[in-house]
């Protein structure tokens, strides 16, 4: 599924309150034969407001390992028949590359005498059946009008995206570079009204973090389309078709709040919702030990705690400070992407630990349902590790030097969503465990964190040194009758990090720490067994 990235700039938000407001190179070169490399990217959702900014905000989109595109070859600009074996050809984003996938694997699309003056038209996501009409320059005519936008796909699923190139030749690097536009209109809704707080911390300081004030609900007339929205940043996002009268319909905090929209394609507009009255800031000094609530709100770990607030705890601080990776300090490599910094950069106060264990009715024995021999995993260093020249934008170590060391299950946690089929137990867990949408979400910490938990520090030679009071972690569990750190025995409880089994290669074994009488220590679960039973803990950023 690809991944959509915000990139911040000055914005016109118009907010919504009870009573709606309104705004509304041609080839001349010799023949050349080879493989042609594809290069799909996105022009952008632009503000349906002019601004005298000279930049707007934009949401641009990546693709990930999987996502499929479907590609029509024209033999010229005057033509609107595809070439013979031309015609809806599914390419697919594969370790980087875009390649040919089918009954006898994936293959590399050949450029030959036929493509000399070819037309290349493509469109996301793949369909089976499509409809070709229009003109030789626009010839997904019928199905942009026919497109649906369903509350029974996902958002990515819902986004269709066409565009048109041509083959860039220079020697034997054959190039086809296809701009991608926006065929649907995007609504972005920022919820407002909730607690802010403004954290006194001088070592880290921290910026001020805002909860919510409660889940929403979103519909489109009457399509309710809470399920086919996608959270970025703590903003809600859906797709609406363009240029159609429609009403938005937010529930939120008690009201329901109604908007007009009519929306071209490619654009966006974004509404605030909520109150308008600014409450003032509640100074509060995160530490570790603090609660977490369902709702994104903290409450201080010595507070008086009521039958009804311990029913909203669903996490214990265990961090305070900035998780992002490359903020960190522990020898991070700063030309790797930080995927928890792209995904939720507001992020930045600290970490939290779930009150207990995903798994209340008994150990799970596998992620997935085969079983994972044959070295299945050995090859993800050089699939996701940035440093490698075909790798995609993830940070996975195999040094265990450096995997002891750093906080990174956020990053670990996305490769194996990246490859979620194979790991289904693990992600029936994830999917089914709610947090709140100012956080990161759920994921499986990885070695380091666990280490931090058992130990109370993580240190690399010659390296700053994160260090916590583990028994301040232990004393907020307690105090709320919370499963106890590392408390059961009748397993370990996993990570998201995998060993190595050479420089760079990983080995079939997962990270794991485990309770043998009360002694707390590290060990590894070997998954190429298919039997490795273990619990799955897991924690959230804010």
């Amino acid at each position: 599924m690809k991944r959509n990235k915000l990139i911040y700039t000055i914005m016109f938000v118009c907010t919504l309150v009870a009573t709606s407001c309104s705004n509304e190179e041609d080839i001349n070169l010799p023949v050349t034969k080879g493989n042609i490399r594809f290069n799909f990217s996105d022009s952008g959702v632009h503000n349906t407001v002019s601004t005298k900014a000279a930049t707007d905000k934009e949401y641009q989109t990546t693709f990930e390992e999987g996502d499929k595109i479907g590609l029509y070859v024209f033999a010229n600009e005057e033509t609107t028949t595809p070439i013979e074996g031309y015609n809806n050809v599914c390419l697919t984003y594969q370790n980087g590359e875009w390649v040919l996938t089918g009954e006898e694997g994936s293959a590399s699309l050949d450029y030959d005498t036929q493509l000399k003056d070819a037309v290349f038209h493509a469109y996301y996501p793949y369909q089976e059946n499509v409809t070709l009409s229009g003109t030789p320059n626009s010839p997904f005519t019928t199905l942009i009008s026919d497109w649906e936008i369903s509350s029974a796909r996902s958002y990515t699923e819902n986004d269709l995206m066409t565009g048109s190139g041509h083959a860039g030749i220079n020697r034997n690097d054959i190039t086809v570079s296809i701009p991608l536009k926006h065929e649907m209109a995007m609504i972005v809704v920022g919820l407002s009204g909730g607690t802010t707080y403004k954290f006194t911390n001088k070592n880290p300081e921290l910026s001020d973090y805002t909860a919510s004030s409660g889940e929403a609900t979103f519909s489109i007339n009457t399509d309710d389309m809470t399920t086919a929205m996608e959270t970025v940043d703590g903003k809600y996002r859906f797709l609406v078709k363009p240029d159609t009268d429609a009403t938005l319909n937010v529930t939120y905090g008690g009201k329901t709040y109604k908007q007009s929209v009519n929306i071209p394609a490619s654009k966006y507009q974004e509404y605030s919702v909520g109150s308008n009255s600014s409450s003032e800031p509640i100074e509060f000094e995160l530490s570790v030990g603090d609660y977490y609530c369902s709702d994104g709100t903290l409450i201080e770990s010595d507070a008086e705690l009521t039958d009804e607030i311990k029913a909203k705890i669903i996490g214990v601080v265990y961090y305070v400070g900035n998780p992002q990776p490359g903020s960190t300090g522990l020898n991070y490599n700063t030309s790797y992407i930080d995927i928890l910094a792209a995904e939720h950069p507001s992020c930045t106060h600290g970490l939290v630990y779930a009150i207990k264990s995903a798994n209340t009715d008994g150990t799970i024995a596998t992620w997935g349902g085969v079983s994972f021999g044959g070295d299945k995993v050995s090859d993800y260093y050089t699939t996701y590790n940035y440093a490698v020249g075909t790798a995609n934008k993830y940070i996975w170590e195999t040094s265990k030097s450096n995997y002891e060391a750093r906080i990174l299950g956020y990053d670990y946690t996305a490769v194996l969503k990246a490859n979620g089929s194979d790991f289904p137990n693990l992600f029936e867990f994830l999917d089914k465990a709610d947090a709140p949408s100012v956080s990161s979400g759920w994921y499986l910490p990885s070695y380091g964190e666990l280490i931090l938990l058992a130990k109370g520090e993580l240190k690399k030679s010659n390296q700053s040194t994160i260090s916590i009071e583990t028994e301040l972690v232990k004393t907020s569990l307690s105090k709320i009758g919370a499963e106890a750190l590392f408390e059961k025995e009748d397993a370990p409880y996993a990570s998201s990090t995998f060993t190595y089994s050479s420089k760079d290669t990983f080995a079939n074994k997962i990270q794991a720490y485990k309770n043998e009488g009360g002694q707390i220590s590290g060990t590894a679960l070997p998954i190429s067994e298919n039997n490795f039973p273990h619990n799955l803990r897991f924690s959230l950023a804010f």
